[in-house]
């Protein structure tokens, strides 16, 4: 499965650890506060999908979502 399929499966979709990160964070953005668009963000990559943890993921609208991935990208590849 690559981590396209997997972040549009029901195994992410219902994962644990994505409910009680959406739960911690308060089902808002915690860029912007905002409640609208929100998806979550990866902050460490697990070996094998759904093996997560809550401290691994951070929830983010959309926005803010695609602001802290072209940030994270423009460092791995300036290096």
């Amino acid at each position: 499965m690559t981590y396209e399929e997997y972040i549009h499966s029901h195994l992410w979709k219902t994962l644990p650890a994505r409910m009680e990160a959406f739960q911690r964070d308060g089902m808002r953005c915690r860029g912007c506060n905002t409640a609208d668009g929100l998806e979550m963000h990866h902050r460490h990559y697990p070996v094998v999908f759904g093996a997560e943890t809550a401290d691994d993921l951070t929830t983010l609208c959309m926005a803010c979502h695609e602001a802290v991935t072209a940030v994270i990208r423009h460092r791995r590849y300036m290096r």
